[in-house]
């Protein structure tokens, strides 16, 4: 997230490519199926006190990101 690479590599002025990613992601990383209910989905998101998710298919091969936003901003057709 970019508000990870500011704090932990730029702000700190560390050679970006010296970093590992797992060094400064934040963490837990959340996953949700593509699947779930956006319902859950918020609600776990909620628990962790998380903005954002990596949204998995059924192999959990990443799929993209979704985020808090989004859901409660989607469109009302779409479940």
């Amino acid at each position: 997230v970019v508000s990870d690479i500011a704090k932990h590599v730029v702000a700190e002025n560390r050679a970006p490519e010296r970093v590992n990613v797992y060094e400064i992601m934040t963490k837990p990383v959340l996953a949700v199926a593509a699947d779930m209910n956006i319902r859950y989905a918020v609600r776990m998101l909620v628990q962790f006190s998380l903005s954002r998710a990596l949204v998995v298919d059924q192999n959990r091969t990443p799929l993209g990101l979704v985020t808090l936003r989004d859901m409660v901003l989607r469109p009302a057709d779409v479940s």
